[in-house]
């Protein structure tokens, strides 16, 4: 059985790897969920049948694609929206018109970073969430006050009282930015911020519990 999904985001990973989220009607709303091979693996170009350049020309927020059955398979705990493409086959279709992706995208706002991850803290200028139980979600998007680039790859983000800085992981952003659509030292204020958490990380032993430290995935 095939299904309609909207791309919501395509993270960057190392060895041509990468995540992506999409956006699947229930009939009574939208469901965000994480993308995943058989085994729990990331995605890659090889085993879609895919040229590096169609991931990333054509695998953007907003691109429509028909997937192959999916399934909810063993969710990491941090990671609740995970689900198994259980046939490696994916069909480009158009691009949303900006009305729809709007409307689809207010499905997952939220009104600050501690309403989207509850439990939000900081430590060393960088936002994370403590890897203890189950979560609720893993991403989201935020309008936040303000954000920065740097040449380093990361941005510092003001939303509230907060402000702390965020590994740039989002393919489209940094592509943005490599193309200069998107300025580093610009101060953008107000954007649609969306965030991603990473996988729950020890810091070799020195994190107990581990961190889901915060990414950012993509800007409206």
């Amino acid at each position: 059985m095939s299904v309609p999904a909207i791309v919501l985001s395509n993270t960057e990973m190392a060895n041509d790897h990468f995540c992506s989220c999409v956006a699947i009607d229930t009939g009574s709303g939208s469901e965000q969920v994480r993308l995943l091979l058989p085994g729990g693996q990331h995605l890659n170009p090889r085993s879609l049948s895919l040229g590096a350049w169609q991931v990333r020309t054509m695998w953007v927020p907003g691109r429509v694609l028909t997937l192959s059955e999916i399934r909810k398979e063993n969710p990491r705990p941090t990671h609740p929206e995970d689900r198994v493409l259980m046939e490696p086959c994916v069909r480009f279709g158009e691009l949303v018109p900006n009305s729809l992706m709007r409307r689809t995208v207010e499905e997952f706002t939220y009104p600050s970073l501690e309403d989207l991850f509850p439990g939000f803290k900081k430590s060393g200028g960088k936002g994370y969430k403590e890897a203890v139980g189950r979560f609720d979600r893993s991403v989201g998007y935020v309008r936040c006050t303000s954000v920065q680039f740097s040449a380093s790859g990361y941005a510092t983000v003001r939303q509230g009282h907060n402000v702390f800085e965020c590994k740039v992981e989002g393919a489209k952003l940094l592509h943005d930015l490599r193309m200069a659509n998107v300025l580093t030292g610009t101060v953008y204020t107000r954007p649609l911020l969306r965030f991603s958490l990473a996988g729950a990380f020890t810091g070799d032993g020195k994190f107990d519990p581990p961190r889901c430290y915060l990414m950012l995935s993509g800007m409206r």
